[in-house]
């Protein structure tokens, strides 16, 4: 087995990035909306221009989890004003956390949320934050392993669709927030 690495994706892997990125979120939720709300997300989403545009922006990361040559997912995180919902700008948000289909469950999704939370610690944010669709159970129970916590939710549209995603957040340093309610 070739050795796991984590690497910064080049502007100029936007077009790789684009077809990883709706294998990936087809393999999650296909089938919870229309094919033609689908179909139009995706073009829309990770089209590679867009995601060109998301590469080249200052406070926005995103990064390969690699083995060997083998792209097995990625994930992008954002600071500052990147971030796609108003939080404090020294908040560090997991933006996208993508494992293959056919790798998942090997522990890389791990990997992955580690290196986010040492990124985080680098950067001194003391909160880390995501959204999930409020049906990915699977996720959820992911998220709630490292500690995160639900405050807030907001809509996600696909399409006509209008789905309800979670905001789960959790201190940089578990037990932290409780630390910082007793006084």
């Amino acid at each position: 087995m070739a050795e796991l690495s984590i690497e910064a994706i080049p502007v100029e892997e936007a077009g790789y990035l684009s077809g990883l990125s709706c294998e990936c979120y087809l393999a999650t939720f296909e089938g919870t909306c229309s094919d033609k709300d689908m179909a139009a997300y995706l073009e829309t989403v990770y089209a590679p221009e867009r995601l060109a545009q998301e590469l080249s922006e200052e406070d926005s990361y995103f990064y390969y989890l690699k083995e060997g040559d083998m792209v097995l997912g990625y994930i992008k995180v954002n600071r500052g004003d990147q971030q796609s919902e108003e939080q404090p700008r020294d908040w560090l948000e997991v933006e996208r956390l993508y494992i293959r289909p056919g790798y998942q469950g090997r522990g890389l999704g791990s990997l992955l949320m580690d290196f986010a939370l040492v990124k985080a610690g680098g950067w001194d944010c003391p909160y880390i934050w995501l959204g999930v669709w409020e049906y990915n159970l699977r996720a959820q129970a992911f998220y709630r392993k490292y500690g995160f916590e639900r405050f807030s939710e907001h809509a996600f549209v696909m399409g006509e669709e209008v789905q309800c995603d979670w905001l789960l957040k959790r201190p940089l340093v578990l037990g932290q927030e409780k630390e910082e309610d007793d006084r």
